[in-house]
């Protein structure tokens, strides 16, 4: 008897209520039995009946108590609100009282890879929704990661992920997963579901995992893996002559592929685990390269092809305007005639073409007395109103020439002296990992009042040395370094940098896309000063902000850039689980202590329910 006390009790958090909640109980009990007994008068002609119902008094009292429904009700209202009042309890798993779910799903290209005759997402997303709970925030895992949805319904994020498809992007799970942990409350759950090939981060997921778990938030990682035999182009190097591809088999076994592209096709043995490389001169526009396996084993197709986007066959028209009659012989020169895209005319003043045939103008040693002021003013007007561009480099009689306006800086008086550091300032695109040198000889510069100027190099005392400004339509770029000048003891054209220098800049001037602005890998950004219309791989999409996560050509407004995974890790499906990646789906025992959870509000709430349920019967009875 005293074990049953002591298990009842056990089940109360408050137990001292409990002889009065039984009191109670056993009140009602009374209170509905005890009424007054009726007064039987015998009548001859129903003293039979009378006696008969005697006999049976007792099992009547038994009948009533089980066909009253309504005594059965109060009862139960009774009961619930007087134990209630004790606070019973049931002892649960900590993590069967999280609410809150945070689920991190993996949508990256590995997850297109095939798990048991569907895909790896697809199993995923059968397994999230098996996973969620009341309040659900829903992260993508891509290089980028995505939060989809925050603290929304079971229903909807069910909804949600029926209609997504794994998307071509690289995996970056470590920043997931902190990005979930952000997100999560405290006495919530985080879902990971993935198949864990964590291309984006080497950092150890259990330590993330363990960060996260301090704070009281409980993380599962739930994997979908399987290994799968694969062949695909592994890397892209995309340069304005030449293009090289690398083949990867990541099978034990040797394969045969056929590697095409246009016209151009080649077949080769891939050993087990091994890379062959492919090397082809890169074709104008974009082109399609294909992967295909003749001999082996291939169960991921989304690394069979990739796309490549180049400049058109289109040359830009230089004209080379300059009085120096060796000007062959000069720097700029010889790095204009040797640049794929151009075409260069030189011109020497008086004697000027048709200025209107031509999409970059240089001016180089010129003489202010041969060069007529309508050639500049005929410039200019190119430049303002056809957006055409015009690179100004100084000499050592700058301050002698009247551009008529050209000249995006106002020169002022010739610096000699110590060497001075060129220092780049700006622009990334063009300047990125370019050392200019120094110089013992320059021109002190100031930009033009109401003009915007953006240097690119400037001296160690903030001298403008390059640098440009938009005029019009145009721009106009002034190159303050003197190449040829002996006394300025200078460096920077005779080094591979002065070429690429130019070659950036010109592109940049001319509005010509580079190669490197034309191939991206999947998973990278892209920004715009306006939204503007994008036909991509899934459609049409108009934005001012462009994550490209599917591979495949996007059409801008004024390019074609080609878009490809190209990811080795990524590609590797088939690989072997190591110790550690094992050890990500251990279950840990910190949420598995069992906790009280108390049953007030349920008891209450069912009280409510048969309250409610012990009025509609009352109504249909009759009684009101």
């Amino acid at each position: 008897m005293a074990g049953w006390t002591s298990f009842i009790t056990g089940q109360f958090l408050d137990p001292k209520l409990l002889p009065y909640a039984a009191g109670l109980v056993l009140i009602f009990i009374l209170f509905y039995f005890i009424k007054p007994k009726p007064k039987q008068f015998v009548m001859p002609t129903l003293m039979f009946l009378f006696k008969d119902m005697g006999r049976h008094r007792t099992a009547n009292i038994l009948r009533k108590l089980i066909t009253n429904i309504l005594f059965i009700m109060q009862l139960l209202i009774i009961v619930f609100i007087a134990f209630s009042s004790a606070k019973p309890f049931i002892d649960v798993s900590k993590e069967t009282l999280f609410k809150n779910t945070v689920i991190v799903l993996d949508a990256s290209a590995s997850m297109k890879a095939p798990y048991q005759g569907e895909t790896r997402f697809e199993e995923a997303v059968r397994i999230a929704k098996e996973n969620l709970g009341s309040i659900n925030t829903l992260i993508l895992v891509k290089k980028i990661p995505e939060v989809s949805l925050v603290d929304e319904t079971a229903g909807k994020v069910r909804s949600i992920i029926s209609e997504m498809e794994a998307t071509d992007s690289p995996t970056n799970l470590y920043a997931a997963i902190s990005t979930a942990g952000t997100y999560a409350k405290a006495d919530s759950r985080i879902v990971v579901i993935s198949d864990f090939i964590d291309t984006g981060s080497e950092a150890d997921l259990n330590t993330i995992k363990k960060t996260i778990e301090s704070q009281g938030i409980k993380v599962d990682f739930l994997k979908v893996r399987s290994p799968v035999p694969n062949v695909g182009i592994v890397d892209l190097t995309v340069s304005d002559s030449k293009t090289t591809a690398v083949a990867k088999n990541f099978n034990p076994e040797e394969a045969s592929v056929r590697l095409k592209i246009n016209d151009l096709s080649e077949e080769m043995i891939i050993a087990g685990g091994s890379r062959e490389i492919f090397s082809f001169t890169t074709p104008p526009l974009t082109s399609k390269l294909e992967l295909e396996v003749l001999s082996g084993n291939d169960e991921f197709k989304l690394d069979n092809q990739a796309y490549i986007s180049a400049p058109g066959e289109d040359k830009k028209k230089v004209l080379f305007i300059t009085n120096n009659a060796d000007y062959k012989k000069t720097f700029i020169y010889n790095a204009l005639d040797v640049m794929k895209g151009v075409e260069l005319t030189v011109a020497i003043p008086p004697k000027i073409p048709a200025l209107g045939e031509f999409d970059l103008y240089f001016f180089k040693d010129i003489d202010p007395n041969l060069l007529l002021p309508g050639t500049y003013t005929g410039i200019k007007k190119e430049i303002e109103t056809k957006g055409k561009a015009a690179v100004v480099m100084a000499q050592t009689n700058l301050l002698a020439i009247n551009y008529q306006g050209i000249l995006p800086v106002v020169p002022s008086t010739l610096e000699k002296g110590d060497a001075i550091n060129i220092i780049t300032t700006g622009n990334e695109g063009i300047m990125s990992g370019l050392e200019l040198g120094v110089t013992k000889k320059y021109f002190g510069v100031e930009s033009i009042e109401g003009r915007t100027l953006s240097v690119l190099a400037s001296s160690e005392y903030k001298v403008p040395i390059i640098a440009f400004n938009k005029m019009g339509e145009g721009k106009v770029v002034y190159y303050g370094i003197l190449d040829e000048d002996v006394e300025a003891e200078t460096f920077f054209a005779k080094s591979p940098a002065f070429f690429v220098f130019w070659k950036r800049t010109v592109d940049f001037i001319t509005n010509t896309p580079s190669v490197k602005n034309l191939n991206y890998r999947t998973g990278s950004y892209i920004s715009f000063p306006e939204e503007q219309t994008i036909q991509t791989p899934k459609g049409k999409i108009k934005t001012n902000e462009l994550v490209l996560d599917q591979t495949g050509l996007y059409t801008l407004q004024d390019r074609t850039i080609a878009i490809n995974l190209a990811d080795e890790k990524e590609s590797d499906i088939g690989k072997e689980e190591t110790e550690e990646s094992r050890s990500y789906v251990k279950e840990g025992e910190r949420f598995k202590e069992k906790v009280p959870y108390e049953l007030t509000d349920n008891l209450v709430y069912a009280a409510i329910i048969l309250l409610i349920l012990e009025l509609i019967y009352v109504k249909l009875r009759g009684d009101f």
